[in-house]
């Protein structure tokens, strides 16, 4: 539901019936305007403090050239007042999948797995991180056949930052890198806290 989510401006969600992994419809992201990194924040209660978890979801893109999506995590913002700045970033490029902090202005890469994602094809997803050994590790799995396998090896980030916010936001992140009627799909969005077991 549309009204799950709080999306940033610039973002033209839509529900969209016909495109979508399980019926009735998907949630697409679009835009007609350029923007560096956009971002939807979880609207649900207990997804506002996650600071050790996971997300499960479909995904699928267009040209990812133009438009890329993927998950934010850690996000010190909630209604009603939304501060999109300094958050981990999971994103989609084609080739590769990339781990980056966003302080606001850009992307700042920590790390990076080497896995492709095909364009208009439906790939299902999950990103976890957890605290281990005094650094934040990032995983990244994709699952096939009811099996889920690594896209590549864990990251370790020496930031963990936002670990004491009273706000740890779990949502999506669109980077826009050309108007055009290009989009990303998610579907079956599913968030976990490693602590709660949310």
């Amino acid at each position: 539901m549309l009204s799950d989510w709080y999306f940033d401006v610039e973002l033209d969600p839509q529900l969209d019936a016909a495109v979508y992994h399980s019926a009735p419809s998907s949630l697409s992201l679009a835009s007609l305007a350029p923007a560096n990194g956009r971002h939807a924040v979880c609207r649900v209660p207990a997804c506002a403090r996650v600071r050790q978890g996971a997300v499960e979801f479909w995904y699928r893109h267009s040209i990812p050239a133009k438009l890329v999506g993927g998950i934010a995590i850690r996000m010190k913002t909630n209604a009603p007042v939304y501060d999109f700045s300094d958050n981990f970033i999971v994103r989609d490029a084609d080739d590769f999948w990339y781990l980056d902090w966003w302080n606001g202005l850009a992307l700042v890469n920590i790390g990076e797995w080497a896995f492709e994602t095909l364009h208009y094809t439906w790939r299902h997803m999950r990103v976890s991180w957890w605290e281990q050994n005094g650094t934040l590790r990032f995983r990244l799995e994709f699952e096939a056949g009811g099996v889920w396998s690594l896209c590549d090896g864990d990251i370790d980030s020496l930031r963990n930052d936002n670990w004491n916010n009273p706000i740890q936001a779990v949502g999506l992140f669109v980077d826009i890198r050309e108007p055009t009627v290009n989009k990303v799909w998610f579907d079956d969005v599913k968030i976990f806290n490693l602590v709660t077991g949310l």
